[in-house]
């Protein structure tokens, strides 16, 4: 099978009715990257009906990374302390944390540049490939 993943994917026409719909226990921010994504993996083929759970918590890291970036943009990456000492704020490591995961969730969508070598995916001629990146 040369190390590509192939065939057995859900076809870009095909119901997804065994994926369902939206969770709503998801994030705001979560539910509006499963809105995102979902299609954009029909499309491209690499979408599987027994992809859910890992789907829920890739949207939801991304939901995270939001949640966090926000914070640390707000207050900044570092507090004082009641003694006047410079720490870094918690939310900080917690967005490394955030990161890491996003990435490791998109390595098994392939949605990173690496990682879309290992599958086959779908030509969509309406679009290029840097249309995906674009919101």
């Amino acid at each position: 099978m040369n190390n590509i993943l192939e065939a057995t994917f859900i076809d870009a026409n095909a119901d997804l009715k065994g994926m369902g719909k939206c969770p709503a226990w998801l994030s705001r921010e979560a539910q509006s990257e499963w809105q995102y994504i979902v299609p954009l993996l029909k499309r491209l083929g690499l979408l599987w009906k027994t992809d859910r759970a890992t789907l829920c918590a890739f949207c939801s890291a991304i939901g995270e990374l939001k949640r966090l970036e926000s914070i640390v943009n707000e207050k900044g990456e570092t507090y004082l302390t009641g003694s006047g000492y410079l720490r870094p704020r918690p939310e900080v490591a917690m967005l490394h944390t955030a990161r890491q995961a996003v990435r490791t969730f998109a390595v098994e969508f392939g949605l990173t540049p690496l990682s879309r070598g290992k599958f086959a995916v779908k030509k969509d001629k309406k679009r290029s490939g840097s249309d995906f990146l674009l919101r």
